[in-house]
């Protein structure tokens, strides 16, 4: 699949320039990283279609990582999401209507490239669930913004159940299926489905390991970590608002005990992850349960959908 490299970097690159899509990286640099995570991710089945549904994905990323930017630094997240919101519920109803803003646009772009994919057997049920999936990642996106804006004190359970879908692998999950060439039984799509629901859970705390030092110290407070730690009282409400002095010695004496339980909150999701797969018969799922373990453990897919911190 490494032969399709240049050719998806080429797309990626003249799409973010058509569009005129500011990024906080180079679109190559970009484009070399979702190719290896997708790589990992992608059924053996389905490596005909690799690029096709590749560049779906990559539309998918591009929307989640800008508009994460924009709740994260403007007031212009409520319209961008109903936006969006108001593309795919006529989509739904098969109105091809390509929105009013850029993230209505790119979510427009992704919609229509989905339809456009290599139709295989298991299309008409994949159509429903992703209708499905993409509401609940405008759900997350909605929840984050009314967060920051409200400076809301949350829990870690409800930051698991809303935040975790901002980066929804299901979306990811519905394109291979999609594109799978042979019929998939009821049984097995959603025993693919649990798998990456918990793979999910698993993937968001790994990737607020991976980003929990700055983070902690750029005063971002949306962390699991934190949440934890708040949780269980060794860590204040307002902790991103106290002196870096103060936050550097929980740094020392508190936080470390604090990821190591997060870790293996993650690993349990982890395992319950692996278990759905190991449930499939009619696909050999060894590679992506394997691939499950990479990701997490080496965080391979932080770098995409946790940008830089400014």
């Amino acid at each position: 699949m490494k032969g399709y490299m240049r050719e998806f970097e080429k797309f990626l690159h003249m799409y973010v320039n058509s569009r005129s899509i500011s990024l906080q990286e180079d679109p190559c640099v970009l484009a070399s990283k979702i190719f290896e995570f997708f790589s990992l991710l992608t059924f053996p089945h389905t490596e005909d279609h690799f690029l096709e549904g590749l560049k779906g994905k990559a539309l998918h990323t591009l929307w989640c990582i800008i508009i994460d930017d924009i709740i994260e630094n403007t007031d212009d997240g409520k319209e961008s999401i109903s936006d969006s919101l108001k593309v795919v519920t006529k989509y739904r109803n098969r109105i091809n209507f390509s929105g009013k803003t850029e993230y209505g646009h790119i979510m427009h772009d992704f919609i229509q490239r989905f339809y456009n994919l290599s139709s295989g057997p298991n299309r008409k049920i994949v159509e429903e669930l992703l209708f499905l999936d993409l509401l609940r990642v405008l759900s997350g996106f909605e929840y984050e913004r009314i967060i920051q804006k409200n400076d809301m004190l949350i829990t870690l359970p409800e930051y698991m159940e809303y935040g975790a879908v901002t980066t929804n692998l299901r979306v990811f999950l519905d394109i291979d299926i999609a594109t799978y060439p042979y019929n998939m039984n009821l049984f097995t799509i959603g025993n693919l489905r649990k798998a990456y629901k918990w793979f999910n859970l698993a993937f968001r705390l790994g990737s607020d390991i991976a980003t929990f030092e700055k983070e902690f110290f750029v005063e971002k407070p949306h962390n699991a970590v934190i949440f934890y730690g708040q949780e269980k009282g060794v860590l204040p409400r307002r902790i991103c608002r106290t002196e870096r002095k103060y936050r550097e010695r929980l740094y020392e004496r508190v936080i470390p005990s604090l990821v190591d339980d997060v870790k293996d909150k993650g690993r349990e999701y982890l395992s319950k992850s692996v278990e759905c797969l190991e449930k499939i018969n009619e696909i050999d799922m060894g590679g992506t349960a394997k691939a499950f373990k990479l990701l997490f453990e080496n965080y391979l897919g932080q770098s995409i959908f946790s940008p830089p911190v400014k």
